[in-house]
């Protein structure tokens, strides 16, 4: 529902305590591999429009419209 709700699920939660050990099990990457934007309510979101938002990002940069959770409006 919120960039604050993603971030609390992301990173106090279980889902922290696997994602620690990523290094473990994936290279380092070397550009962005998520990508967040804002959805209006009800839009069930495509994987197309998901990759178009993660090539924005990746040449662009974060934007109100293609972000990270760094770049991420509070």
């Amino acid at each position: 529902t919120s960039v604050a709700a993603l971030r609390e699920y992301v990173y106090r939660s279980a889902h922290r305590d696997i994602m620690i050990h990523r290094r473990q099990w994936f290279e380092k990457p070397t550009q962005p591999i998520l990508v967040l934007w804002p959805v209006p309510e009800g839009h069930v979101p495509t994987t197309d429009e998901a990759l178009a938002r993660l090539q924005q990002l990746r040449s662009d940069g974060p934007s109100a419209s293609a972000f990270d959770f760094r770049s991420a409006p509070d």
